[in-house]
């Protein structure tokens, strides 16, 4: 299902005596709240002495620095990735009637891994033989497009955006309500909202790595 009609559900359990449930209308209605009520900030902290420093024996610390992409780096990373979208884009569209053309094929491929079963424990999804051969025909053909589908298939960005707005909005809210409780039971419960949220993507990405070792 997409992201404005996903549900998710977290219920007890024997060994949890906590029961909530998240939803995306949860979500739109906190954020559609009166100006002038005011929602406790939420945080993310980290566990410091639990940090394990090593010591590098291979470099020297001035060196380190030079392995590492500079701001001006992702800028051209991030510009060169933009235009490569705009090419694909522009070429997609002389084809959008084709049912062959990429996006069609990207869009029904992702329709069926949001339409999985959200009990399935398999983390394969049922596609069209037919859209699996078209994918490994395109990557076959142009490789580069891995990884720009998020920026030219208009479907699957507005599925994704307001997806991962809802994965971190969840985390955080299970650890609000979970507050005092077993760190375990708290990262069970955060653990399962992540991988029910996320299962669309993470199978979208095995048919993809499926249809790269086809290519």
């Amino acid at each position: 299902m997409r992201a404005s009609s996903i549900s998710l559900i977290v219920a007890n359990d024997d060994d949890c005596s906590v029961s909530s449930t998240f939803d995306v209308s949860t979500v739109k209605q906190e954020q559609q709240a009166p100006l002038h009520t005011t929602r406790p900030r939420r945080s993310v902290r980290f566990a410091m002495f639990d940090t394990q420093a090593y010591d590098n024996t291979q470099m020297y610390k001035e060196d380190c620095r030079d392995l590492w992409y500079t701001s001006a780096d992702y800028k051209s990373f991030k510009a060169n990735n933009t235009n490569n979208a705009k090419d694909i884009i522009r070429m997609d569209l002389e084809r959008r009637q084709d049912p062959k053309a990429f996006p069609n094929v990207m869009n029904r491929i992702y329709d069926a891994c949001c339409s999985a079963a959200m009990n399935n424990n398999n983390n394969i999804s049922d596609i069209d033989s037919q859209d699996a051969n078209c994918l490994a025909d395109w990557l076959s053909v142009s490789y580069g497009r891995i990884g720009l589908e998020r920026m030219c298939v208009r479907a699957i960005r507005n599925d994704k955006f307001p997806r991962r707005h809802e994965l971190v909005d969840t985390v955080l809210e299970i650890q609000q309500e979970m507050m005092g409780h077993d760190e375990d039971q708290k990262a069970q419960f955060m653990a399962l909202a992540a991988q029910q949220i996320t299962r669309p993507s993470r199978l979208f990405a095995v048919h993809l790595a499926r249809a790269s070792s086809q290519s």
